[in-house]
This record gives structure tokens, C-alpha cells and sequence, in this order.
């Protein structure tokens, strides 16, 4: 119980530092393909995407109602694939 006594953030960044586990890239790889479905409606999810391929509207609509899979991961985004297209979102934007 003493260690909490002392725990400030910069104690707790220098103890993630020595105890914590380094992020592995293979855990993002290994999103690779899996099923996502969007968190809102379509009219926002328009709003929370960049096409790369398709149009908008469709490939906003397809997600909505069928879901997609994730083609790619890039940092805190994610290329998403639907029948229609393909698609940019941040990761937060979707239920994997």
C-alpha cells in the first residue's frame, strides 16, 4: 500500500517504463481481416471517413448495414473494405 502513497505520473510513467510491455506491431497486424461494424449512424459515419475507393454515400450505406473488414492498419487508422469500396476511419469509429 506504501507504493500508491507515492504514485504520481511521473513516477507512474518511469514504472511503465521499467514494468510495462513494449506495444507489439503484430497485435495491429493481427487486425488484419477481421469483421468491424460501425459505432453511429450513417449520415455521421459520412462525416468520419475518407473514401479510397467507390462512392460515399453507397459505400457509407453498405458499412452501415453489412459491416466491413479491415484491409489495413496505419497508425489509428484503419482501410476498411465493404462490397462497394473501400475507406479510411480512425479505429475509435468502429466495433471490431
Amino acid at each position: 500500500m506504501d507504493d500508491f502513497y507515492h504514485l504520481n505520473p511521473d513516477n507512474f510513467k518511469k514504472w511503465m517504463k521499467t514494468n510495462g510491455e513494449e506495444f507489439d506491431v503484430s497485435i495491429e497486424q493481427s487486425l488484419i481481416g477481421m469483421d468491424v461494424e460501425t459505432k453511429f449512424s450513417g449520415k455521421r459515419m459520412l462525416r468520419k471517413i475518407t473514401i479510397e475507393s467507390g462512392d460515399a454515400v453507397r459505400v457509407a450505406k453498405d458499412f452501415v448495414e453489412h459491416g466491413g473488414v479491415i484491409e489495413k492498419v496505419d497508425g489509428d487508422e484503419y482501410l476498411i473494405s465493404v462490397n462497394s469500396g473501400s475507406f479510411y476511419t480512425n479505429k475509435n469509429n468502429v466495433i471490431v
